[in-house]
């Protein structure tokens, strides 16, 4: 398995780092506060705070997680700062932290995914293709696209009528992938 090479590590772990100190209660009415309190299960809103994790390791990582809240942000513009160093190969699932809302079950979180990505094209072999993915994050509709994107993995979604009402953080995963000859 191929790992990150260390420039690429330290240009997301730098671009999350200046990112300004925002927290994502700033963006959330105290309601909206309590409901992500009461259904994330410990309770913690770090959860969908800015945060970068490595996989297994940082030394080794050959996957990066990262959570960047959205607030007043383009999500797009967010991703192709996040990914101006990396260079492919690699593979990314981009998906969101939102609050929802049904009638059966009130508001709830939206919990973000591998299976639930909004992107649909994970692998990235070319440069080219990076582009296109930012060229395809289009943020006019983007509760639409994210509900989409949780329905179809989750039919339960589609038929209990959930909403996405607020988008949080966006939610990305990394890993480093070789070349598929296919």
């Amino acid at each position: 398995m191929n790992k990150f090479w260390s420039f690429e590590k330290d240009s997301i772990a730098k671009f999350v780092a200046d990112r300004p100190n925002v927290d994502v209660t700033d963006f959330l009415s105290e309601k909206e506060v309590k409901i992500v309190e009461e259904d994330l299960k410990y309770g913690t809103l770090e959860y969908i705070g800015d945060s970068l994790t490595y996989r297994p390791s940082k030394e080794d990582a050959n996957v990066i997680l990262v959570t960047l809240v959205v607030g007043n942000n383009d999500p797009k513009v967010l991703l192709k700062n996040l990914l101006t160093s990396l260079r492919t190969p690699f593979s990314i699932a981009i998906d969101f932290w939102c609050i929802s809302e049904s009638e059966n079950k009130g508001a709830l979180v939206l919990y973000p995914s591998f299976g639930t990505r909004y992107n649909k094209k994970t692998y990235m072999k070319w440069d080219h293709q990076v582009d296109e993915l930012l060229n395809s994050m289009e943020t006019d509709g983007i509760k639409d696209k994210i509900y989409d994107a949780h329905a179809s993995a989750r039919p339960a979604i589609s038929r209990s009528g959930v909403q996405v009402k607020k988008v949080m953080s966006m939610w990305v995963r990394l890993s480093k992938t070789q070349i598929r000859l296919a």
